[in-house]
Parts: structure tokens; sequence; C-alpha cells
């Protein structure tokens, strides 16, 4: 078997050990990490040859673009969403500083907010207005991409996350496909299977072309699959009961 990239997928964790080769025996710890420096070789000539495979296009489109404000990676997610034509695949983890989930939700003043949801932060309200006040040819929409077919995977700590219930409520009504999973995510988006924005680091987030934009993918496959678990109900009676979606 093997994955979109052309890497072979190894078929279990670690090659089959004798009886003595323990993790704690010197003997099999050698073993071991002589199997994961072959993986790590095959991954890398793999990667060598899917980039001789897809030389950059003639208008000099690069692998990759490091973006390093925070206005301008909101203004990248922006055109990411509202550029799409048929797909956008997302995560979101924990606190959104670069485009905090607010700024991102259509304007509901009498909406009260939920008892145990926090207020933004100061930093938060400063970072959106940075955000929606960067030139753009019109305001920024927050209706949602109707050309898109939107999948959207979450893990906990994105649940506390200023406004993310309603968010998330919101997705479930507009008829996205929302999941929750337990172990904690990178912040991603893929539109169209074409160009990728991964955040690095709050500061620094990186965009992949094609063909890199394939590694985005299969991250977003494997921690997005069988694993997750499908929001039917919404996440406000999911967060109040403490459970995941299921």
């Amino acid at each position: 078997m093997s994955s979109d990239l052309g890497i072979p997928l190894r078929q279990t964790a670690a090659p089959a050990a004798s009886p003595s080769a323990h993790p704690a025996d010197p003997a099999g710890l050698h073993a071991h990490l002589a199997a994961l420096q072959g993986d790590l070789r095959r991954a890398d000539a793999s990667l060598s040859r899917l980039l001789s495979d897809w030389p950059p296009g003639q208008d000099g489109d690069a692998y990759v673009t490091v973006l390093e404000e925070r206005a301008e990676q909101a203004r990248r997610i922006y055109e990411l969403e509202y550029g799409a034509r048929t797909s956008l695949w997302v995560f979101q983890s924990g606190a959104n500083t670069v485009a905090p989930v607010p700024t991102t939700l259509p304007d509901t003043p009498d909406t009260p907010d939920t008892p145990d949801t926090p207020e933004p932060s100061e930093t938060s309200d400063a970072v959106a207005q940075e955000a929606e006040g960067s030139p753009l040819e019109e305001p920024m929409r927050k209706d949602g991409n109707p050309h898109a077919a939107y999948r959207v995977v979450v893990d906990r700590a994105f649940l506390y996350e200023p406004a993310a219930l309603r968010a998330l409520d919101l997705r479930l009504e507009r008829g996205h496909q929302v999941r929750v999973v337990d172990q904690p995510l990178v912040k991603l988006v893929v539109a169209d299977g074409e160009r990728a924005l991964v955040q690095l680091e709050p500061g620094r987030s990186m965009e992949l072309g094609p063909p890199l934009v394939l590694l985005a993918t299969e991250l977003f496959e494997r921690c997005g699959g069988a694993r997750a678990r499908i929001c039917a109900r919404t996440a406000t009676s999911a967060r109040r009961t403490g459970a995941s979606c299921s």
C-alpha cells in the first residue's frame, strides 16, 4: 500500500522483533533507529522524485512562500477561502490570533454570549482590527464561500476559542462537514487541493503550491479521517456535555 505521495506506508509500526529485542535492549533500540533512518531516506528520495516531476511553472511560482505579518496571513486566508472553486479543507486549533473567530462571523449583536465563553482579549481585538484594516478592494465577507464544499476539523482546544461554538453551529446549519479530534492540530487551509496555508508558529505561516500541497492534503486525510468524529449535533451541546461531537 502506498500514499498519494508515492511514499510507501509501513504496514506495522516496526519490523517484527525477536523476543529479546525489547525497546530497552540496546540491540533492539539500534535496530529500531536503523529502520527509522531507512524510512527517512526513502521519504527523502520520494520527495526528490516528486519535485523533479513537478518543475515550477513558467510564471516563476515558488513551491513555498513564507508569510510573517499577521495582517498578510489573515488576508491570504481570506483569499484562499473566497477564491476556492470546489473545496476547502480546514484545521482549526486553539487561539486564533491571526484571524480571530469573532471577526469571521456575521454580525449578530443581539445574540447572547454563552456563559462559559470568555470575552475576546484586547490582543485579539487589536489583531482583528489589524486584519480588517488591511487594504482590500471590498470589505471582508463573513458569509462563507457558497461554491466550495467545506470539510472542517477542529481539536478540543478550539472549542474554548471565543465564539467558536457559535461558529461551529453556524457551519452545521450551512451544511459544512465538521469533525472533532482529540489530538492537537496544526492550523491548516487547503483550497481546491491546489494551494495550502500551514501555520508554523503564531507569527509565521507557510503557503505550499504544487507539488508540496500534496503533503498538506495527506496530513488532512490522516488526521481528519476515520478517527475524527462527525458533529451531528450542535457544537454547543457537545461542549456542555464535555464530549466531542459524535
